[in-house]
């Protein structure tokens, strides 16, 4: 494992390798969302040790810029794509626009592009010819919102761009070269009213729609965190979130699977995302014992302990695999002095603490 302490407060926006092994990864200054603050890109050798760093700031009251995503050619240049402004531009583009930003292999700027067609550029994948696929978020219409994907080529002149969507709000998260030049745009489809569809995509070497499918139940599919991959038989398989089969009540790991022409292949399947951990202790204050309770949307290994106020653990309550469902444990607290306490649930990936207050 590495840490890195790139700026006070720092998000990794994506990571790719170069040719030599060595790896990139795209830094954004922030974590707030809508916050612009540029971004960096941080160089590692194979062992994970960094060797380079390289800072590209925003230029105060000029330029604005917010990454999305990365991509590293096979030439080594990286590109690196997201929502800019830039009030030196005659006229001025004012937040948010789609900017392109191209560096060479010592991180010198080659190529930079900001351009007036729709709000940011969402997603940017190479092409085999060393060009690039993109997919352009257009939210200017209040009524309907619209997606855009545009080609490049090695110059990083554009061969075509197309708008898609229909009456709704349509995006585009995912743009990517398929084996036979061929592009496919994973996105979502969606009513004013909130609900929505994933939205999967062919296109032509030329950007003409070859078919295009959506899927999902009756509430809400969405792709924004999600994945793309084509299979050996140049089929698709596809992961995002949904809540219309979820079987916990919540939002669920979706996975799809596609044929060549688009449709859906096996059985629906999908696998429960971890819920945050809720836990709770009745009564609290307590004297000499108290209860308590935890939720859990899936089978899990879980460990509960209980603390005093020097960190030191004076109980292990559970420490095993537990079902889904709701679950009550008994802490008696008759052998210890009246104090405040600590109890910590542990589940993997997720900790949550919480206090107890003993009155003898």
């Amino acid at each position: 494992t590495r840490q890195f302490c790139i700026y006070p407060e720092s998000r990794p926006i994506a990571l790719d390798r170069k040719s030599n092994g060595d790896f990139v990864i795209c830094v954004s200054r922030n974590v707030a969302p809508g916050d612009r603050e540029g971004f960096g890109l941080l160089l590692l050798d194979e062992q994970g040790d960094s060797i380079g760093f390289r800072d590209y700031p925003n230029i105060e009251g000029a330029v604005l810029r917010d990454p999305l995503d990365m991509a590293v050619t096979s030439d080594d240049h990286v590109v690196v794509c997201g929502a800019s402004a830039d009030y030196q531009h005659d006229p001025p583009l004012f937040w948010p626009n789609p900017f392109l930003l191209a560096m060479d292999s010592n991180g010198d700027s080659l190529w930079e592009s900001v351009s007036p067609i729709g709000n940011w550029f969402i997603s940017c994948n190479p092409t085999q010819d060393r060009g690039f696929v993109l997919a352009v978020h257009d939210s200017n219409h209040l009524e309907q919102r619209q997606f855009v994907v545009v080609r490049l080529d090695s110059l990083y002149e554009v061969q075509w761009q197309r708008v898609y969507g229909h009456q709704g709000f349509d995006e585009a998260y995912v743009a990517q070269e398929c084996s036979d030049s061929s592009v496919v745009v994973l996105g979502y489809s969606s009513t004013p009213l909130g609900d929505s569809q994933v939205m999967l995509m062919k296109l032509s070497q030329s950007g003409d729609s070859l078919w295009s499918t959506s899927y999902g139940g009756d509430r809400l599919e969405n792709s924004q965190h999600s994945a793309l991959h084509q299979t050996a038989d140049g089929g698709f398989i596809t992961a995002q979130f949904s809540n219309s089969y979820s079987d916990c009540g919540d939002v669920d790991v979706w996975v799809v699977r596609f044929g060549p022409d688009g449709a859906a292949i096996g059985e629906r399947r999908s696998y429960p995302a971890p819920r945050e951990l809720s836990i709770s202790a009745f009564p609290n204050p307590f004297n000499p014992t108290t209860t308590i309770s935890f939720d859990l949307s899936s089978t899990a290994p879980i460990q509960l302990k209980v603390f005093n106020t020097l960190g030191q653990q004076i109980a292990e309550l559970a420490n095993e695999t537990f079902t889904a469902g709701h679950h009550e444990i008994l802490f008696d607290g008759s052998e210890y002095p009246s104090g405040i306490y600590f109890y910590s649930l542990s589940a993997p990936g997720q900790q949550k603490t919480e206090k107890l207050l003993l009155l003898k």
